[in-house]
C-alpha cells in the first residue's frame, strides 16, 4: 500500500540543502515514516537526480510525480519561487518560452522515472493581484468589506483579461502536450491557490475537453481548494470531485486551518473523504511543509490511510470532464 501514498520533497528540502545531506537525507526521512514513494518538487537540484534514478530503478522508491519545474531552475530572483519562476501564460514571450523549455525538460526526466508532472498553468494579469486579496483575507477575514471589495475588483479584472491569458497558455500547451504524449508522460493541471491563477473551475473544464485525456488530467490540491472556496472562487471539495473525479490523476494532500495550508492531515478543517478517490491509478502526495513535526506527519499519514480505507468501501469516481 505504501506506493500509493508518497511524500513531497518540499517537506524537508530546505534543511537538506542547507545541511548538504541530499537525497540520502530524504531517503532516511522517507524510511522513518514507512513510505517508499515520493514527489520531486521544484527545489530538487539536478545533482540529486542520478541517485534518485538508481533508487527508482532498483525498486527502492517509486517516483510518483515531478513538480514543474524539476530539476530546479536555479538563480530564482527575489519574489519568485522555483515553481513560478516562469509562467506558461506569460505575456512576455521570452518568459513564456523559458517556461515551455523548462517544462519540456521536466517531462524528459518524468519519462525516465515513469512519473507524472504537476503543472501550474499560469495566471491572468490582475490588479489587485490574487496575492493582494489573499493577504487582505488573512489580515481582515474573507468577509471584511475591504476584502470583498478587492475580491470583486479582481473578479472583474480577471473576466476582462482571461481570454488572452488562456490563449497564451494554449500556445504553450500546444508545444508541451505533444511531447508528453510521445514519451508517455501524464500532465496534471493543478488547482491553484490565488484567484487570479489559471485554471478556475470553468477554465479547467474547457482545457480538459481540449486536450487528450491520456495525456492531460487534473491534479487536485486539497489546501488550494479550501482557500479558493473560502475566498468565494470555488464551491468546496465535493464540487471538484463531482466535476473532475474521472480526470483526476493525482492529489496534493495537506490540511488547512482557516486560510493557511500545507499542514499535516488531521490537524485542520479539510474533509479529505469528500474528494479523495481510492484508486491505485492516482498519485497521492503528501505536500506538507516543514512547520509540521515528524510526529504530526506520522499522525497525518495514519489519518489519510484511514480515510482511504473507508473510501474504498463507498467512493465512486465522478465527473464527466
Amino acid at each position: 500500500m505504501t506506493d500509493r501514498l508518497g511524500l513531497s520533497t518540499v517537506y524537508c528540502i530546505r534543511r537538506l540543502l542547507r545541511e548538504e545531506t541530499g537525497w540520502r537525507g530524504f531517503r532516511a526521512a522517507l524510511d522513518g515514516l514507512g513510505l517508499n514513494a515520493v514527489e520531486l518538487n521544484a527545489d530538487v537540484p539536478a545533482t540529486w537526480l542520478s541517485e534518485v534514478l538508481r533508487d527508482a530503478a532498483s525498486g527502492a522508491v517509486a517516483v510518483l510525480s515531478l513538480h514543474n519545474f524539476c530539476p530546479s531552475v536555479g538563480n530564482v530572483p527575489p519574489g519568485k519561487t522555483g515553481f513560478n519562476v516562469f509562467s506558461l501564460s506569460a505575456a512576455d514571450d521570452a518568459e513564456r518560452t523559458a517556461a515551455v523549455v523548462h517544462t519540456l525538460h521536466t517531462i524528459e526526466w518524468a519519462a525516465r522515472f515513469g512519473a507524472r508532472v504537476v503543472v501550474h498553468a499560469g495566471e491572468v494579469p490582475c490588479v489587485p493581484t490574487g496575492r493582494d486579496c489573499y493577504e487582505a483575507a488573512l489580515r481582515d477575514g474573507p468577509d471584511h468589506p475591504r476584502t470583498k471589495e478587492l475580491l470583486q475588483a479582481l473578479r472583474e479584472e480577471r473576466a476582462r483579461n482571461a481570454r488572452a491569458a488562456l490563449d497564451r497558455l494554449r500556445r504553450s500547451l500546444d508545444v508541451v502536450v505533444p511531447r508528453a504524449a510521445q514519451v508517455g508522460v501524464m500532465l496534471g493541471l493543478e488547482t491553484r491557490m490565488y484567484p487570479d491563477e489559471i485554471p478556475d473551475m470553468a477554465e479547467l473544464y474547457t482545457l480538459l475537453t481540449e486536450y487528450p485525456e491520456d495525456v492531460v488530467g487534473y491534479w487536485h490540491d486539497f489546501g488550494h481548494a479550501e482557500v479558493l472556496t473560502a475566498l468565494g472562487f470555488a464551491a468546496g471539495q465535493r464540487a471538484y470531485a463531482a466535476a473532475f473525479g474521472r480526470r483526476t490523476v493525482g492529489y496534493h494532500i495537506h490540511d488547512t486551518r482557516g486560510l493557511r495550508d500545507h499542514d499535516a492531515p488531521g490537524f485542520g478543517d479539510t474533509a479529505f473523504a469528500d474528494a479523495l478517490i481510492p484508486d491505485g491509478g492516482r498519485a497521492m502526495v503528501l505536500e506538507v511543509h516543514d512547520a509540521a513535526s515528524l510526529e504530526q506527519l506520522r499522525r497525518g499519514i495514519a489519518h489519510i490511510r484511514a480515510v482511504l480505507g473507508t473510501a474504498e468501501v463507498t467512493a465512486t469516481p465522478g465527473g464527466n470532464a
